[in-house]
């Protein structure tokens, strides 16, 4: 056996002992939300105005996942931070670009479970689709 593909299978170097696939080191610093079933896309309505239910702001807009209402911000001072204390809702999408956080923890969520949610908000069609037709 040649030492790189000991190296390979040998438990603790690029795998782990249930010979799973080491993770890439992006992955490794990205924390995993705990919270993403309590995601309840029934409640989503991205066809509503995008603005703030508390400031009716429509400026830096947050969707919460759990419940459908909109809010401003994500910071420690905006409605979206206190609606993610109070009501006990962690996941929000930014409505602007589609990135979705954790709050009040105030990290990323990057996680394919929600690709629909975000192609739901910005849906991208090709350029065949966009043909007319003959």
């Amino acid at each position: 056996m040649s030492e790189k593909r000991a190296r390979e299978e040998a438990p603790g170097v690029g795998g782990d002992a249930a010979g799973l696939p080491a993770k890439r080191p992006h992955e490794a610093d990205e924390p995993t939300c705990p919270f993403l079933h309590t995601v309840d896309r029934s409640r989503l309505d991205f066809d509503a105005q995008h603005v703030c239910s508390v400031t009716m702001s429509p400026v830096n807009v947050y969707a919460c996942l759990v419940c459908g209402s909109f809010f401003r911000g994500k910071s420690a001072t905006t409605p979206a931070h206190a609606h993610s204390l109070d009501s006990g809702h962690q996941v929000f999408m930014r409505l602007k670009d589609g990135t979705a956080w954790c709050l009040p923890d105030g990290y990323a969520v990057r996680d394919p479970s929600l690709n629909d949610i975000r192609m739901a908000l910005l849906p991208l069609l090709s350029t065949s689709r966009l043909r007319r037709p003959r």
